[in-house]
């Protein structure tokens, strides 16, 4: 008897632990088509609304409608207003685009100094003196045609400037390491098969 007592008085006496919730009101959006105060709105047959609005803000200058980029869409052409040109980013040379005239005479004395030593003679120095370009140097007087000799474990040998490089070049890579020979390797293969 006192256990069927005191399970009445807990579950009489006990807190309430069922959790309430509040009904808030369904929240509703308003069509901001329709609500729009210079918005156009046609009803059509079948239920359906065409809503007309002109855009929020005025165009740009810059639109593609107004100002398209390519000239052919273009209505008029605005050759009438020209705009100022920026200011150049580097310096103007004075004798850009316009190569010096050299002479036979010039051009010989150019072929002497290069045929007699390449090395204290490049083709940028050349070009300084007679104010004329590299290229233009390199075509008169190449160096590939002129023979030098090179000292090697063989003696003195006559070989022609470019094989003279192509020497030097090789001598330099005899040094190399095995690990920088394979990825030089690799790195040519992988060239050839591009």
């Amino acid at each position: 008897m006192s256990f069927a007592l005191r399970a009445r008085w807990s579950a009489s006496s006990a807190p309430r632990l069922a959790r309430t919730f509040v009904a808030r009101p369904k929240h509703t959006v308003k069509d901001p088509l329709l609500t729009a105060s210079n918005a156009a709105i046609i009803e059509l047959p079948e239920n359906l609304t065409f809503v007309h609005r002109p855009p929020p803000t005025a165009e740009t200058p810059l639109s593609y409608t107004t100002n398209p980029s390519s000239p052919l869409l273009r209505k008029t052409a605005s050759s009438s207003t020209s705009a100022p040109l920026a200011p150049p980013l580097h310096a103007q040379q004075e004798n850009a685009g316009q190569s010096k005239r050299l002479t036979q005479a010039q051009i010989e004395e150019i072929r002497a100094r290069r045929a007699k030593d390449p090395k204290s003679n490049p083709a940028w120095k050349l070009a300084e003196e007679y104010g004329c370009s590299r290229l233009f140097i390199s075509m008169v007087a190449p160096i590939r045609k002129i023979d030098v000799q090179v000292k090697t474990s063989e003696g003195l040998v006559q070989m022609t400037e470019a094989e003279r490089r192509q020497f030097e070049k090789e001598k330099v890579m005899s040094r190399w390491g095995e690990r920088k020979q394979i990825n030089r390797e690799v790195r040519r293969l992988r060239r050839e098969k591009w």
